[in-house]
């Protein structure tokens, strides 16, 4: 069996469309037409404008509580010159102190970490198809791993940074309530919502 990488895979899919377009373009005004050179890679036309972050330099304790943002919030919430915007500074405030926030983030930078050698070898349009596909496969079943195995890491990682910022941090074993007692679920845990 041949292999086939993606460059192939997509050109052969470009010729076969612009071959169509072109007949029914001809067919229409009977004038041939030209389409312009298609580059060789995509970053000749779209280069890269977001510079690459390696996650291993992603510090969180410095993103949630910088003391600049901390400071500036701090501040329009208590001299903004209207009740909307100290609200709106108190809510953000609150918001980046919350344990709910600071998991979101864990997990965001756990679930990037595993999928950032996808990312870069999908960027590769030379790729073969066939370990493209075999690294989508190891991508999910790492994710997997995630929920069953590293759960229980991700959660101590969690609930220690919030005991370094003085975090509320739930009792995970509570039952968990949302809002109103009618919207309330029987044994649904606060850990097992998150």
């Amino acid at each position: 069996m041949k292999s086939r990488t993606m460059d192939s895979f997509f050109k052969k899919k470009d010729t076969q469309g612009t071959t169509s377009f072109n007949q029914e373009v001809t067919a229409e005004d009977n004038t041939p037409q030209e389409l312009p050179p298609v580059p060789e890679t995509c970053e000749e036309t779209h280069p890269s404008k977001i510079p690459r972050v390696e996650t291993d330099t992603i510090d969180l304790s410095k993103f949630e509580f910088d003391p600049a943002s901390r400071i500036v919030l701090v501040k329009v919430r208590d001299t903004a010159p209207n009740y909307s915007q100290r609200g709106d500074a108190q809510h953000a405030y609150t918001r980046l102190r919350s344990f709910e926030f600071v998991f979101i983030l864990h997990v965001i930078k756990e679930v990037i970490g595993i999928s950032d050698h996808l990312c870069q070898a999908l960027q590769h349009r030379s790729q073969d198809i066939l370990n493209a596909m075999n690294l989508v496969s190891t991508t999910k079943v790492s994710i997997q791993e995630l929920r069953d195995i590293g759960w229980d890491n991700l959660l101590k990682d969690v609930i220690s940074f919030g005991g370094n910022f003085e975090l509320d941090v739930p009792d995970m074993n509570a039952n968990y309530v949302v809002g109103r007692s009618r919207n309330r679920k029987e044994n649904v845990t606060v850990e097992h919502h998150y």
